[in-house]
């Protein structure tokens, strides 16, 4: 029988290797990497604000701009000034950028299939409820380390 202290090293191992595994492959699939989630954003919400993506994304409205520029210079978004209001750009994603989505859904799709493909539903379902017992009580030890560094 496996210990807590064996489990806790595969578990940190298995993560960082998926980190490390999930940036190479994602290099080698696409040159957008880093701006799937504004993809999916756009795709989620035809009309929005640069503002409002902004926070949608939950990242600076400066360091978007620079992520929307080169999406831009790539033909993957369209950007127009509000005719009502010139300080607003509103963001929509092109034709080769609903392309690009849809590649990238089919690329996840597929990979959750083939890593999903040898467990069955009930083992999913196993995995999914002791991840979420070991996040819980990995947010419960960061918020009590986090509290006793400020009083001390």
């Amino acid at each position: 029988m496996a210990t807590s202290e064996e489990l806790t090293k595969e578990l940190f191992s298995f993560s960082n290797e998926i980190h490390q595994r999930i940036i190479q492959s994602h290099r080698a699939h696409s040159a957008f990497i880093g701006r799937g989630k504004i993809l999916w954003l756009l795709a989620n919400n035809d009309y929005v604000y640069q503002n409002q993506l902004a926070n949608l994304a939950k990242i600076k409205p400066g360091s978007l701009t620079q992520i929307l520029e080169k999406m831009e210079h790539e033909q993957l978004i369209i950007r127009k000034r509000d005719h009502n209001d010139k300080r607003l750009i509103y963001v929509r994603l092109s034709n080769k950028g609903k392309e690009q989505f849809q590649k990238n859904e089919k690329y996840h799709r597929d990979f959750q299939e083939f890593m999903t493909a040898p467990l069955t539903p009930a083992e999913i379902d196993q995995f999914v409820a002791t991840l979420t017992i070991l996040r819980k009580q990995f947010n419960t030890y960061i918020d009590q380390h986090q509290k006793e560094m400020k009083n001390n």
